[in-house]
């Protein structure tokens, strides 16, 4: 899930610059409320995952 003010329309393609990962295609997949939820291009795996969510969770 991301915020998105201006909201997306269901099946849109975007760029999502994530940290750790950097550039991932993505499409969305459901839009509602100034929140879009997408499908990644490719899979992340777990190890990264976690790299991922430790940078991006609040301290």
């Amino acid at each position: 899930m991301a915020r998105y003010d201006d909201g997306l329309p269901v099946g849109a393609r975007l760029q999502i610059d994530l940290p750790v990962i950097g550039m991932v295609d993505a499409d969305v997949r459901w839009s509602l409320g100034g929140r879009i939820g997408c499908a990644l291009e490719r899979a992340i795996d777990q190890a990264t995952y976690y790299e991922l969510l430790s940078v991006m969770a609040p301290r």
